[in-house]
């Protein structure tokens, strides 16, 4: 995609929200530090400019540091 004259921006969706619907066992608690990892992973990535948040009940995790370590 890099050789486009106008290559596509890629904002990737994160979660932020326990999908305990799935029982126990199967899902991961999540919290400040789940969706900072996520942020984490994305800026070691390196390709990713942005990203957007995702809580379906419009809930979101409060006292997360958005600023990822360089």
């Amino acid at each position: 995609m890099d050789e486009l004259d106008n290559p596509p921006v890629t904002r990737p969706w994160i979660q932020d929200f326990t999908a305990s619907w799935l029982g126990m066992g199967n899902y991961i608690p999540y919290g400040p530090g789940a969706v900072e990892a996520q942020i984490q992973a994305l800026n070691d990535n390196g390709s990713i400019d942005g990203y957007l948040i995702w809580n379906a009940g419009n809930n979101y995790t409060e006292g997360i540091d958005f600023t990822p370590i360089e």
